[in-house]
Order: C-alpha cells, then sequence, then structure tokens
C-alpha cells in the first residue's frame, strides 16, 4: 500500500518542516480497492505547526488520487480493511 500510495503523496512543494510531520488518514475502502473517502484524524501532536495544512491537504490528495487505485489489498479479507488507517509519514514514504 504505501508503495501505490508514494507515486501520489507529492510533497516538492512542502517547506523542509513539513518533511517531519506525520498524517494519520482513515482510509474507507471499497471492495475493489479504490478509496471512498478519507478523513484525517484529529488530536495530532503537530497540528500547530503552520506546514501542517500543507501535509494535510497533500495527504488527502494522495489518498483519494485515481491514478494510484485500487490499493493493493486482497479482496478476500475486504472485512479487515474496510475502513484502516494509514500513517502518511514522509520518512516510511521513502521521500
Amino acid at each position: 500500500v504505501a508503495a501505490r500510495i508514494r507515486q501520489c503523496f507529492n510533497l516538492s512543494a512542502l517547506a523542509r518542516g513539513a518533511r517531519e510531520l506525520i498524517v494519520p488518514v482513515r482510509l474507507f475502502m471499497n471492495p475493489d480497492g479504490t478509496v471512498r473517502d478519507a478523513k484525517v484524524l484529529p488530536g495530532s501532536s503537530s497540528s500547530q505547526s503552520p506546514f501542517y495544512r500543507t501535509a494535510v491537504e497533500a495527504a488527502l490528495r494522495a489518498a483519494l488520487d485515481p491514478r494510484c487505485q485500487p490499493l493493493p489489498l486482497p479482496p478476500q479479507k475486504y472485512d479487515s480493511w474496510k475502513v484502516f488507517v494509514f500513517d502518511f509519514d514522509p520518512k516510511n514514504l521513502g521521500l
């Protein structure tokens, strides 16, 4: 999943400080592996950062980008991944 999302998570326009932010996003999935909806989880310790809003926007764009869907998830296990949290962490995404 991270390899697929990495293709759409664009941080090139973000300031250096935004690369240290982790944005947790709850993904609501369709059975075909496409993202139906994405919501940022509240309460991040970085939410007061001036770069956080930009990082949130980049994470939501990546989650919903049709070019990076469907996500490679096993259809037979849909019940276990129909809703899950993905951390948009530039370091773990190799950015």
